[in-house]
């Protein structure tokens, strides 16, 4: 029996064997004569005997590490396309936990996760919608790469579904978010065509309450009244690294 999967597990494959030994023993055979080869405990990548590489890839392997692995916040932009800088990680949302790991150059990072709301499966990679990975990323900048990061991935989408984002942020259900993502879409009004009632709905979350749209001290600071937040002066100088340029 030879498996044509890219990833191999025991959860994927164990149902062909009669049992766990008999898989393990194949497992082993398999790796002797490189055939597949090991990315950590009981997971496994097929080998293209042309090239002597393995068929998957980053986020193949992201999405196969556990049942609820999934990818997540910057590596989910890559994914789309909108990433201005490409890392050497894979951020992995997962219900179940997993250590930290390397392969192949790349580090696969845990980030835990108690659900998979918006998760969609496409090709056998499990990624945050469109929408959520927006929402995640300005909940939480710091694992989107920063606001620069930020900024760049929204200059690239071309198409948001408003009733979506809406979605991502009544799951969360969080006051500050919901202005965070009104104050910073409002910037992205025309070009995502995003209507009235969808900041309507976000700036009904604003109170009496001030917040911080970044948690960095280090930046020039203005009060922008509408969203009740403060947030940096000439915002949209940090693209391309402008903001260097200001504290050097």
């Amino acid at each position: 029996m030879m498996l044509n999967k890219k990833i191999i597990t025991y959860e994927l494959c164990g149902s062909l064997f009669k049992n766990r030994k008999s898989y393990e023993n194949y497992i082993y055979n398999m790796v002797v004569t490189n055939k597949i080869k090991k990315i950590k405990k009981d997971l496994y990548a097929l080998i293209n005997p042309l090239t002597n590489n393995i068929y998957a890839y980053k986020y193949e392997i992201a999405s196969s590490i556990s049942n609820t692995s999934y990818i997540s916040y910057h590596s989910a932009l890559e994914y789309y396309g909108l990433a201005n800088q490409v890392y050497s990680y894979v951020i992995v949302s997962s219900i179940t936990r997993f250590r930290n790991f390397e392969f192949d150059g790349i580090d696969y990072n845990f980030k835990s996760t108690n659900n998979s709301y918006m998760v969609n499966e496409i090709s056998h990679i499990k990624v945050t919608s469109l929408e959520k990975t927006i929402i995640d990323c300005i909940d939480r900048i710091d694992l989107a790469g920063g606001i620069d990061e930020l900024l760049e991935a929204l200059d690239l989408v071309e198409y948001v579904d408003e009733k979506e984002l809406l979605k991502a942020l009544d799951f969360y259900n969080k006051k500050i978010l919901y202005r965070k993502a009104g104050y910073i879409l409002s910037f992205y009004k025309d070009d995502l065509n995003l209507s009235n009632t969808f900041f309507e709905m976000c700036y009904k979350h604003v109170n009496n309450n001030k917040f911080y749209f970044l948690d960095e001290e280090y930046y020039e600071l203005e009060f922008d009244k509408k969203w009740n937040l403060f947030v940096p002066k000439n915002l949209f100088n940090f693209r391309d690294g402008g903001i260097i340029d200001e504290l050097y």
